[in-house]
């Protein structure tokens, strides 16, 4: 049940995030000169980020553009947002995108290879525990 519900949240977050970043970018590319109202959200969440090389990241303290992508590596859904995101990266550019999930690290550095995000700069990815997700 509990593993559900993480995955129902990640699937809606990720979800939300893609629409408004493809729907912007779909726009510039239709030539469209369409303004979005939409507020960034100014605040992070309180979650302790574990990276790969071992750093712990408060993601509230983080500045300037972030996007969280919380994921599961054996989710269907979070697999198309990865080759979605990897095949629009250039309009993440200005972006530091956090690919966020509760697997093993050995996982993690698979799913970045295999959907072409490791060795990108602005493309990082870390570890957390189910509870700072759920809270």
């Amino acid at each position: 049940m509990r593993k559900g519900l993480i995955i129902l949240a990640i699937i809606a977050v990720v979800g939300v995030t893609t629409f408004f970043v493809l729907r912007g970018g779909n726009d510039k590319a239709e030539g469209k000169a369409e303004q979005v109202n939409a507020q960034p959200v100014s605040e992070l969440p309180l979650m302790i980020v574990l990276m790969q090389d071992g750093r712990r990241i408060q993601m509230k303290d983080l500045t300037g553009k972030t996007v969280l992508v919380l994921y599961q590596p054996d989710c269907d859904h979070c697999q198309r947002e990865a080759e979605e995101i990897q095949s629009h990266l250039d309009a993440f550019k200005n972006y530091s995108v956090y690919f966020i999930t509760t697997d093993s690290f050995q996982t993690i550095d698979q799913f970045a290879k295999e959907y072409q995000l490791k060795g990108h700069g602005n493309v990082l990815f870390g570890q957390t525990q189910a509870e700072y997700i759920i809270n």
